[in-house]
């Protein structure tokens, strides 16, 4: 028997919602929790939804996906997130990873890649696009190659978590 994911869809943009809502309510081991069009609106509803992932975008009004998912987490610590971004930005990806996110798919994904994302991370495990994992490996990579500071915020600042998925 197939487990029952709750997806809550949070993205400005309201035709890839609705696009999404039709394809996620075709899938049999989905349901969607609720949707919202910005961060504060998810939040304002997170409680009531209690959903197990959130496909979230970043760059929405009143508060951006990254604020909300880290103020989300606060409400519901194991959830689960996956971010659907426009474009493969390192400053998006590595606040994305400090923040707890799990998943990180850019919008030109295709459904099959986001279904795999959402059951992965509802897992427990890690899912990021082969390019976008190419640029955290390398950003890895260089921190490798440069002198580690104390203070070096980047790297200092992730959880032990974020350490090992980012080895």
């Amino acid at each position: 028997m197939l487990e029952n994911i709750r997806v809550f869809l949070c993205d400005e943009h309201t035709l890839l919602r609705q696009g999404l809502r039709k394809l996620l309510e075709l899938e049999p081991d989905i349901t969607l929790a609720g949707e919202a069009g910005d961060g504060q609106e998810m939040l304002d509803k997170l409680k009531k939804a209690v959903p197990d992932v959130i496909l979230m975008g970043i760059g929405m009004p009143n508060i951006d996906g990254i604020t909300a998912v880290c103020k989300a987490k606060k409400i519901l610590p194991r959830l689960k997130v996956v971010i659907l971004a426009a474009y493969e930005d390192e400053s998006y990806i590595f606040k994305a990873i400090k923040v707890g996110v799990m998943g990180y798919l850019l919008k030109d994904a295709s459904f099959d890649e986001l279904m795999e994302a959402i059951r992965t991370v509802y897992k427990g495990e890690a899912w990021i696009q082969p390019a976008v994992a190419a640029k955290v490996l390398r950003e890895f990579a260089m921190l490798d190659k440069r002198e580690m500071q104390e203070g070096d915020k980047f790297y200092s600042d992730l959880t032990e978590r974020e350490k090992e998925i980012l080895r």
